[in-house]
C-alpha cells in the first residue's frame, strides 16, 4: 500500500495535478520576447534573473509588500495560430498550476479574470493619473477588463517615408495627395520611374494592404493575424475585402503596380538582395508613426516623414490573471505598481531605484515610445536620453484629445469561431498578399479570376459567420463610445 501511495504521488507531481505553491510568490509565464530579458540564455518554465525582476522584488520588500514575482518564459513553437494559443493557455494551468499572470491571448480569454471588480476607486484614481484615461477605456472588452496592458506612447499616426530627391521630383503630387496613399499610388505608378537600382517599395516590409487602407478602414487583425475583414470607418460597418468597391480598387492598384516591376518582380534574387541591404526604395509606409515632439533628435536623414492623418491610439501587449491563480488579489496590485509607481516602473524599464525623479537616464534599454522588452508603464518612468522630458503630459495631450467614437473596436470576443478566423488569416490573407505583389504578373483579368476564387473560398470558410457577430460587436462597442 505504501509503495502504491508512492507512484501515485509520483504521477501527481509529472501530470501537474500536485505541486507545492512557494508562499506569496506571483508567478509570471509569459513570452520570451515580451519582457525583460538582459542577455541571459532561455531556459523554458525555469525561474529567470536579472538585475530588473532583482530589483523589483527589492522594493516589494523595502515597501512592506508580502510577495514576490518570480518570471518564466513558456516555449510557444508549437503554438502559432489563433485557435491554439488557447490550447498553449490551458497547457500551462494545467501543467504548471503555480502560474499566476501571463499572457493575453484573444481566445484564450474564458480563461482570464475578469479584473473589473479589483479597480478599487483608489486604484482608478492612481490609474488614472499614470495612463491616459482613453488608452483604459480601449482595453476594454464589452466593458470588461481582462488584462493590463503595456502602457508606452500609444498615439501614433500613419506615415509616409520617401527618398528626399523622389520627393523633390514628385513634389506636386507628393503635396497633393499625401493624405491619401491610394491616389498617390495611382499617380505615382503612371510615372513608372523606377528601376533595377531603386524600386518604388520593398515587396517584403514597410507597406500592405492593410496599412494602405487604414485610413478609411480599420483592418481587423487577431492576434496580430490579418484576416481581410475591415470596419469601413465611414459607418462602422464590417466588410471583407471583396465586398467593398474600394478596397478592391486599391488591390487592383497595387497588383498594377506590382506587374509593372515597383516591388522587383523582375529581378533576380541577388538583385534584389542588393537593393534590400541598400534600402534603394523610393517609398514605405507605416502604422506607427510618433509625433514629431517625441523625438529628440533626426532618426534617419535619408528619408523624409511624412506623417498624415487622424491620431490612434495602438494597442500594446497584455497580461492577464489566470482564473486558477491562488493568489489573484496580489498578482493584480503586482501588475498595478509597475503601472502607477515611478519606482517600481523604473525597476522594470531600467533594472535601478532612481531617487531624483527629474533624473535623465542613460539606458540602452529604453527607446522612443518606450521599451518593448517591458512592462513598465513608460510614460511614468524617468526620462531616457531618447525622451522628452514630458514625455508622460504629451501622452495624456494627444491621447485624451482623440474622439473614441472614431476609434472603432480593438478587441473582439472570438465566440469559439477561432477555427475559422485560423483559416481567413492562414489562408486567405497570405493568397490576397500573393496576388498583390503580383510575382507572376497577372493582368486585372486574371486577377479578377483569383479573387473570386478567394471569395468563394471564403464564403465557405463560413466568413458571414464571422462579419455578422462582429458587425453586432462593433455596434454595441461604438454606442458605448458615442455615450
Amino acid at each position: 500500500m505504501k509503495k502504491i501511495m508512492i507512484i501515485l504521488i509520483f504521477c501527481l507531481c509529472l501530470t501537474g495535478c500536485y505541486y507545492e505553491k512557494k508562499d506569496n510568490v506571483i508567478t509570471y509565464y509569459v513570452n520570451d520576447n515580451m519582457f525583460v530579458k538582459d542577455g541571459h540564455d532561455i531556459t523554458y518554465y525555469e525561474s529567470i534573473h536579472n538585475k530588473y525582476i532583482d530589483t523589483y522584488n527589492q522594493l516589494l520588500s523595502d515597501k512592506g509588500y508580502d510577495f514576490t514575482i518570480e518570471v518564466k518564459y513558456y516555449d510557444k513553437s508549437d503554438y502559432q495560430s489563433i485557435s491554439s494559443k488557447k490550447d498553449l493557455i490551458h497547457k500551462i494551468m494545467n501543467e504548471h498550476p503555480e502560474a499566476d499572470i501571463v499572457d493575453f491571448y484573444d481566445s484564450a480569454i474564458d480563461y482570464y479574470e475578469p479584473l473589473n471588480s479589483y479597480f478599487t476607486e483608489d486604484i482608478k484614481n492612481e490609474m488614472s493619473n499614470a495612463i491616459p484615461k482613453n488608452s483604459l477605456l480601449l482595453n476594454q472588452i464589452n466593458n470588461q477588463t481582462y488584462s493590463i496592458e503595456k502602457n508606452g506612447f500609444k498615439y501614433t499616426t500613419s506615415a509616409l517615408y520617401v527618398k528626399p530627391e523622389y520627393y523633390k521630383k514628385h513634389k506636386k503630387i507628393f503635396d497633393a495627395y499625401k493624405d491619401n496613399p491610394i491616389a498617390l499610388l495611382q499617380q505615382l505608378s503612371q510615372k513608372k520611374d523606377w528601376d533595377k537600382n531603386c524600386l518604388l517599395m520593398d515587396p517584403y516590409s514597410g507597406w500592405d494592404l492593410d496599412i494602405i487602407l487604414e485610413q478609411e478602414y480599420q483592418p481587423i487583425a487577431i492576434g496580430g493575424c490579418s484576416t481581410g475583414l475591415y470596419i469601413r470607418r465611414s459607418d462602422n460597418k464590417v466588410v471583407a475585402f471583396y465586398e467593398d468597391k474600394n478596397i478592391m480598387n486599391a488591390i487592383y492598384l497595387l497588383a498594377s503596380l506590382g506587374k509593372d516591376n515597383a516591388y522587383g518582380r523582375l529581378l533576380n534574387p541577388e538583385e534584389l538582395e542588393s537593393i534590400q541591404s541598400k534600402d534603394a526604395f523610393y517609398l514605405s509606409f507605416s502604422s506607427y508613426e510618433y509625433p514629431e515632439e517625441l523625438y529628440q533628435q533626426n532618426i534617419d536623414n535619408n528619408r523624409m516623414t511624412i506623417r498624415y492623418g487622424e491620431g490612434r491610439i495602438n494597442a500594446g501587449g497584455k497580461l492577464s490573471i489566470l482564473q486558477s491563480s491562488d493568489n489573484k488579489e496580489d498578482a493584480f496590485l503586482s501588475l498595478i505598481l509597475m503601472n502607477t509607481d515611478r519606482n517600481f516602473a523604473n525597476a522594470m524599464m531600467y533594472g535601478e531605484i532612481i531617487e531624483d525623479k527629474n533624473q535623465i537616464i542613460e539606458s540602452e534599454s529604453a527607446g522612443i515610445g518606450g521599451n518593448w522588452n517591458s512592462y513598465a508603464n513608460y510614460l511614468i518612468t524617468n526620462p531616457s536620453t531618447k525622451d522628452p522630458i514630458d514625455k508622460k503630459e504629451l501622452a495624456f495631450q494627444y491621447i485624451n484629445s482623440l474622439d473614441l467614437s472614431k476609434q472603432l473596436n480593438f478587441h473582439f470576443m472570438l465566440n469559439g469561431n477561432e477555427e475559422i478566423i485560423d483559416k481567413l488569416a492562414t489562408d486567405i490573407f497570405p493568397e490576397l498578399t500573393r496576388l498583390i505583389i503580383n510575382e507572376d504578373g497577372l493582368n486585372n483579368n486574371q486577377i479578377n479570376e483569383q479573387l473570386e476564387s478567394l471569395k468563394k473560398k471564403a464564403i465557405e470558410m463560413d466568413i458571414n459567420k464571422i462579419i455578422n457577430d462582429f458587425q453586432e460587436q462593433a455596434n454595441k462597442k461604438k454606442q458605448v463610445h458615442d455615450d
